[in-house]
């Protein structure tokens, strides 16, 4: 169904939207899909991001913190994502040691980056605020490319959390 990612092969994809109430987002190349991400609000599912090879779970922890669990499809919990009060990083912590930051480069841009202490800049995600496509833009490097589309799509799902926050306001 998913074509499985290269990033040797290909640095440059999109994230397409697809629907309002329940939407769902895809990574592309313009010409094979990899991933889908697919929002159930009203569930306690919670976001669900198919690869060609994984399957994970995007679910608050609880009601009164900010930390976000990533579980497999049999509800193994495979890593963690943590914001501190008053700060613009969110860190994600995976069980297999990795560990990357997620943050807008300048405040008000629309540019938001995967950093990692031992990669470096690993993913650059531009998101626009009124169109249906968002570009993705991957950093050559040691980053293991299983964990690539898991990335792109926590990082999105960063960013739609992050924009509802501020709406809120």
């Amino acid at each position: 169904m998913y074509s499985v990612l290269d990033t040797k092969a290909v640095n440059d994809l999109s994230l397409m939207r697809h629907g309002w109430f329940n939407p769902e987002y895809e990574l592309t190349d313009g010409f094979n899909i990899f991933c889908k991400m697919s929002y159930h609000w009203f569930s306690p599912i919670g976001t669900v991001v198919q690869s060609a090879t994984d399957t994970w779970v995007f679910q608050r922890e609880n009601i009164f913190t900010r930390s976000l669990v990533i579980t497999d499809v049999d509800g193994r919990a495979i890593g963690k994502v943590t914001r501190e009060r008053f700060s613009r990083k969110s860190t994600l912590s995976l069980n297999s040691g990795f560990q990357a930051d997620f943050y807008a480069h300048p405040i008000f841009s629309r540019e938001n980056i995967w950093e990692s202490s031992t990669n470096g800049k690993i993913i650059e995600i531009t998101s626009s605020l009124f169109s249906t496509r968002d570009g993705v833009r991957i950093t050559p490097g040691t980053t293991p490319a299983n964990l690539v589309p898991l990335l792109i799509f926590l990082g999105k799902h960063l960013i739609i959390l992050r924009r509802r926050r501020k709406s809120r306001h």
